[in-house]
């Protein structure tokens, strides 16, 4: 989705001659459209949303092959305006366009998952869909909303990583779904479901970046030195986790 909504951007601003921002917001309404699509077949035929949603990467990519083989800039006085916002802070440092609405995102995302009846409802359905279904959860129309809601946050770091990078490029952001999965089981996702933090999420992004900035800085390492780290730290988080999920069990039967 990353890779496609650059490219969609850099279609539509560069060579259509599109505003930027008509451009954001097809490509946000073709994440969300996606992302529906999804969660329909998921919802309605049953099929593994692994494979659907693997499916649906394999697409993406291919489409963005389709509309272009190359890297293109996307020069635009507005895209160039957006990069360059930098809100300062007090003393030292501050916050640039992408902090900021990597924030706005975050912040979004923790109301939807806590104050809502919608997140209530992804936790029990994450829980047992069963159980949730026999409480009056809505199942399907949960699960399309799901990946609806999913497509939204792609595209729209689609969007972002254009900004930030003012180009697109058909081969951005491989291998990123895996760093997605490591940050969500880093910050505290069960993988049996149920159990989950939005900003335990983030912070298991930050801390991928902060491993992958020492290993930068050490300038003696190997960049996939970034790679064995996050694995092997991914490896003990979910070992971590059956051991919790293990011993609740027995203290449960005891």
């Amino acid at each position: 989705m990353i890779a496609f909504v650059g490219v969609l951007m850099a279609y539509l601003i560069s060579t259509a001659g599109m505003h930027p921002l008509f451009a954001i917001a097809i490509a946000l309404l073709v994440g969300v459209a996606f992302g529906t699509l999804m969660g329909i077949i998921i919802a309605f035929f049953e099929i593994q949303a692994f494979i659907v949603t693997l499916a649906g990467m394999f697409l993406f990519r291919g489409l963005a092959y389709l509309i272009n083989l190359d890297a293109v800039p996307i020069s635009h006085p507005f895209i160039t305006g957006l990069s360059d916002v930098y809100l300062p802070l007090p003393g030292r440092g501050g916050l640039t366009f992408i902090a900021m609405a990597m924030l706005v995102l975050l912040v979004i995302g923790i109301l939807i998952a806590r104050r809502t009846r919608f997140g209530m409802s992804v936790y029990a359905l994450g829980g047992d869909s069963h159980s949730a279904a026999l409480l009056g959860v809505p199942v399907k129309k949960t699960i399309i909303k799901i990946y609806a809601l999913s497509g939204f946050y792609s595209a729209m770091s689609g969007v972002i990583f254009a900004i930030y990078t003012g180009s697109a490029y058909p081969l951005a952001a491989v291998g990123v779904e895996l760093d997605a999965i490591a940050a969500v089981v880093i910050g505290g996702t069960l993988l049996t479901g149920g159990v989950g933090y939005v900003f335990g999420t983030f912070l298991g992004g930050m801390i991928q970046g902060i491993i992958q900035t020492l290993i930068t800085f050490d300038g003696s390492l190997n960049s996939w030195w970034t790679k064995l780290a996050v694995g092997g730290l991914l490896l003990f988080f979910i070992l971590l986790q059956k051991g919790i999920v293990m011993w609740v069990k027995k203290r449960s039967a005891a």
